[in-house]
């Protein structure tokens, strides 16, 4: 599936404002260059038995043979954590969550960012410690971006193999769970 059109707008921030790095750009940087075009397995992952990028389905799609989805219109967006015993939750937000299994499972069990101005879940391998981030594209090359069409109102960031940030939208999770699975 092509990225839908992902519309920006110009920042004025200042210099230092241009380097914040945030989620979920853990993955994104182990997996430059990767990307994941199809729908039924959307998010670029990390599998760290066979140590490399992976797609994979979201995991309340097939909860324990449930498949979920979010019909609210306050609260769109289908979303997971794992709780400290790595048992599935699956929920529904009024923002889009882009956090990774790997994330939320192997690294950050028990953790879940419920704050609209810091939505994602993003592990810092520097000190160890899991985090609550901005969407990174809310910030990338002097540009906000965001998704305005409804089909594909999820912002998702990856990196080129250059580590240039390509900011895309993509599908609702969600609809996709109800229309299509």
């Amino acid at each position: 599936m092509a990225p839908a059109r992902c519309a920006r707008a110009a920042l004025a921030l200042p210099a230092l404002m241009l380097g914040v790095q945030a989620s979920p750009e853990y993955i994104a940087e182990m997996c430059r260059g990767e990307r994941c075009d199809q729908m039924t397995h959307p998010i670029l992952d990390w599998d760290p038995e066979g140590q490399k990028c992976i797609c994979i389905r979201h995991p309340c799609w097939h909860d324990a043979g449930q498949k979920h989805w979010c019909d609210a219109p306050t609260h769109p967006h289908l979303t997971f954590s794992y709780d400290e015993n790595k048992k599935l939750k699956c929920g529904c937000s009024a923002w889009a969550d882009t956090t990774t299994k790997h994330i939320a499972m192997d690294l950050c069990p028990g953790h879940r960012c419920d704050d609209g101005k810091f939505p994602i879940l993003d592990y810092n391998n520097k000190t160890n410690k899991c985090i609550c981030s901005e969407n990174p594209c809310w910030n990338a090359n002097g540009f906000k971006h965001f998704c305005d069409e409804e089909g594909a109102p999820v912002l998702n960031m990856r990196l080129d193999k250059d580590g240039k940030k390509i900011c895309e939208c993509k599908k609702s999770w969600s609809r996709y769970a109800k229309e299509e699975l």
